[in-house]
């Protein structure tokens, strides 16, 4: 049945709708409002964010926080050939394994704004972002840098390299491509050995002679840091030396104190309170002594053809190589070369 009164009901609503409508509209309208609201907040949960470079430097749980400047040079009319620009930031020391903020004020020289897209960072443990998207004309914009310092590094020096895309599309110079800009700083706090495994062979006739480089940035002297060993390289003689470029733990290894098998043991260094160490694992390979037969060498020359001017002799050798291993077992093998010479004999 269809009523056709006018008001609250319409030409084409049936008078069920009209029921529902009058009693419970108002907490039906409620309900769609409550759960457009909810889907809302979670579609903005599911939205990425961007990273800028304000919610960086709101960050108040980092170990250090340092500042260094960076200032693009005006290429001029060499703008269009070079493409980009190369900055240098260098930071004092930085604790390692620590997390902290590198801030780089970029002062932009150009008469002209530079437009920054996507910047990329090639090491895994920092992330940039700029405190404007625009590098503006005569004005210094800061990049704020979060850093993760590293626990090891094999010289101590942390580098890693910042490529800032410029954004052709906003730019009058289209040839311009990017800003790329080298980072760096002293890792301090820092006790490791270059290598954490390291392989020798060990001679019976000689004593083998191991250098193991380490980087020490403690306030700590060489002399007062602390030598430890293990398992098969308890005995071996060490001593910790410096020359004009590094600090490395000195090995003399003794071949009497070895078998016939392959020996490991770890060496571990660490500062005097034992709260900074490091250590490197240690392979030594016995080799057997190696016998050298007496070479056979056979002769052959060649007459010179009639007509000719030259003489060529040649000669072939043939070295033959025996090896005894400790257990008895020999093997051996030969080495064939040869060699000519060609001489003028006159007209």
């Amino acid at each position: 049945m269809h009523l056709s009164t006018g008001g609250d009901m319409g030409p084409s609503m049936t008078l069920s709708r009209y029921l529902v409508n009058r009693h419970f509209g108002p907490s039906l309208r409620r309900q769609h409002v409550r759960g457009l609201l909810y889907c809302l907040a979670l579609l903005a949960c599911a939205l990425p964010s961007k990273v800028s470079g304000e919610d960086v430097a709101k960050k108040v749980s980092f170990t250090f926080d340092q500042r260094a400047t960076a200032e693009i040079q005006s290429k001029a009319i060499f703008i269009e050939y070079a493409g980009s620009y190369s900055l240098n930031a260098r930071f004092d020391a930085v604790p390692a394994a620590t997390s902290g903020v590198l801030r780089v004020g970029i002062l932009n020289t150009e008469d002209f704004d530079l437009p920054i897209g996507k910047i990329t960072v090639s090491c895994s443990c920092a992330k940039a972002a700029l405190m404007d998207s625009v590098l503006r004309a005569g004005q210094t914009t800061d990049l704020i840098v979060e850093l993760d310092s590293p626990k090891r590094h094999g010289s101590g020096l942390f580098t890693t390299v910042l490529e800032l895309e410029i954004d052709k599309s906003s730019v009058r110079h289209k040839k311009l491509t990017h800003i790329a800009m080298l980072l760096s700083c002293n890792l301090s706090g820092l006790l490791c050995f270059q290598d954490q495994l390291v392989t020798t062979r060990v001679y019976p006739d000689r004593a083998a002679k191991l250098n193991l480089p380490f980087v020490n940035t403690l306030n700590v002297p060489e002399k007062s840091l602390v030598l430890d060993a293990t398992d098969d390289v308890l005995g071996v003689e060490g001593e910790i030396l410096r020359d004009s470029e590094k600090s490395y733990v000195s090995l003399v290894i003794d071949p009497k104190t070895l078998g016939t098998k392959r020996a490991f043991g770890t060496i571990s260094i660490s500062d005097p309170s034992g709260q900074v160490s490091d250590q490197v694992r240690i392979v030594l390979v016995p080799e057997a002594a190696v016998e050298i037969n007496p070479s056979q060498i056979q002769f052959r020359t060649s007459s010179r053809n009639e007509g000719s001017t030259e003489s060529l002799f040649t000669a072939n050798a043939i070295l033959r190589l025996g090896a005894t291993s400790p257990e008895g077992n020999y093997s051996a093998c030969c080495l064939a070369f040869g060699w000519e010479r060609r001489e003028k004999t006159g007209c």
